[in-house]
């Protein structure tokens, strides 16, 4: 998604999903998009530029960390190895980070920025004055643009450094260090509903718990929750094995407003949120004030790795005895917010069994079919991501409306979806029982499409009357037998 909003921006379109130029807000994350530009310069493919992008700003962010330990300590973190390694090697060990690092996503310029807060939080927390307090009131802004979901902490921790550890609490200060960041947020959500007719990111209506009719996924939010947790074992242990009671205070500064995020974040759908990435931007919150009490400790070395050693061995086998207790909530949470599937209509086909399984359906209907469609043939899926980065020419619908504003805001509309008159449908994932059952019900859709049943795993539909038609008949076909040898393209063709 952030590569084709990228190539639209080169291209002049603006901030536009499709090649109409018309403004979108499909990403969380506008920063992101405008860190990614330079890198589509690059002679790489989509997602090893993003992944090139996402490296580079998650190896930023550990640096920021490493360096505001430096500058804050006093005995072992000034050393900038031990430091660096201190950040570094706890977080590098874990699968899942590892693999957010390299995700392509904003989840590492968001990590980078509170990164950032942090640093110059304590800098005016050392010094306060006016002008590091608009530093902090920038940074502040700067968090918020890298993901929304950072607006707790980067009101809140200002605001209760200000308020519990500040000598003086000058109120021009508090004007730098919260006002400021709220004037600018103020006015980028009155910018973005002017430009884009809506003043908050589109997922932000479509990922409410309760969003989208018969959407039967279960992922559980409470599992990236747990999943999360496990990058902060390590540096809770130093927390806990070091802390004195003079600290508490700035602890409660830093991971206060955190909490109350994570509270929010457990009341939305939190989709693709594999590796609990909604949670690791948070990790600075955590890190550098527990590696400043490390570095506090009064003991020597040897007991302050005893300590540590026998804190994390405590905190690993607390993780794993809750973990069942943590999937029966999980499961307990699910099932109260579980959307009953809806039936789905099954157009009866001429073929006696169902199609192979295959696991990289979206990457092959992506790359030979969406990529090389006929300039101006259009294409309506739910999972655009692949489609977009391979289609950046053509105009794709996104079903689910997150990259759509009339579809993100009040959902499909079937009279508009016909107008529209998509070439090709490539079908909404199978979790979105209500969307398939709307669309497979509609008297015009299966008048005017050829609808190919199983697909490519969900289904895929060509528009009968397509001026483009014989083209993207002959790419389908040729996907086909790629992946369907042995099977009849027509045995699988609905007879409405």
């Amino acid at each position: 998604m952030f590569y084709r909003y990228a190539l639209h921006v080169r291209e002049g379109l603006g901030v536009a999903w499709n090649p109409d130029g018309i403004p979108t807000y499909g990403l969380t994350s506008l920063l992101w998009l405008f860190v990614v530009l330079p890198f589509t310069f690059l002679p790489l493919d989509a997602m090893d530029l993003l992944r090139v992008a996402s490296c580079a700003t998650g190896v930023l962010a550990l640096i920021i960390m490493a360096q505001t330990v430096m500058r804050h300590a006093s005995s072992i973190m000034t050393q900038p190895v031990i430091a660096l390694a201190s950040v570094a090697v706890p977080l590098l060990v874990v699968p899942d980070f590892v693999m957010n690092l390299g995700s392509g996503m904003d989840t590492m310029l968001s990590l980078a920025a509170n990164a950032a807060l942090v640093s110059v939080v304590l800098r005016y927390l050392r010094t306060p004055s006016q002008a590091s307090a608009l530093a902090v009131g920038v940074l502040a802004y700067v968090s918020v643009l890298a993901r929304p979901d950072n607006g707790i902490c980067a009101l809140g921790v200002p605001f209760l450094a200000w308020l519990v550890l500040s000598k003086d609490r000058n109120w021009q200060h508090l004007a730098g260090l919260v006002g400021l960041p709220s004037i600018l947020i103020a006015a980028e959500l009155a910018f973005c509903d002017w430009y884009f007719g809506v003043p908050v990111p589109l997922g932000f209506y479509a990922k409410s718990a309760r969003s989208y009719v018969g959407f039967v996924s279960r992922e559980r939010a409470l599992d990236y929750l747990a999943d999360g947790a496990a990058y902060a074992l390590p540096f809770v242990a130093a927390l806990c094995g070091t802390v004195r009671r003079p600290e508490l205070p700035r602890l409660a500064v830093f991971l206060l407003p955190p909490a109350a995020t994570f509270l929010y974040l457990l009341t939305v759908r939190q989709i693709m949120g594999f590796g609990g990435r909604y949670y690791v931007p948070f990790l600075p919150f955590l890190i550098v004030p527990a590696l400043l009490c490390v570095d506090g400790f009064p003991g020597g070395f040897r007991r302050l790795w005893l300590r540590l050693s026998l804190t994390l061995l405590l905190l690993v086998v607390l993780y794993k005895v809750s973990e069942p207790l943590v999937a029966e909530l999980s499961a307990a949470r699910l099932r109260g917010l579980e959307a009953q599937a809806v039936p789905v209509p099954r157009p009866p086909i001429t073929a006696r069994e169902p199609l192979p399984a295959i696991a990289n359906h979206v990457e092959i209907v992506a790359e030979q079919i969406a990529g090389r469609l006929p300039p101006g043939a259009s294409i309506a899926a739910s999972e655009v991501g692949r489609l977009g980065a391979r289609a950046i020419d053509n105009p794709v619908i996104d079903l689910v409306g997150l990259n759509d504003t009339a579809i993100g805001r009040r959902g499909v509309d079937m009279d508009a979806l016909m107008q529209r008159l998509p070439d090709v449908i490539f079908f909404p994932h199978t979790d979105y029982t209500g969307l398939r059952q709307e669309l497979l019900s509609d008297r015009r859709l299966q008048q005017r499409y050829m609808f190919i049943r199983w697909a490519f795993v969900y289904g895929l539909a060509i528009r009968r009357d397509s001026a483009f038609r014989p083209e993207i008949e002959a790419l389908v076909r040729a996907a086909w037998e790629k992946r369907y040898p042995g099977y009849r393209l027509d045995d699988y063709v609905a007879r409405w």
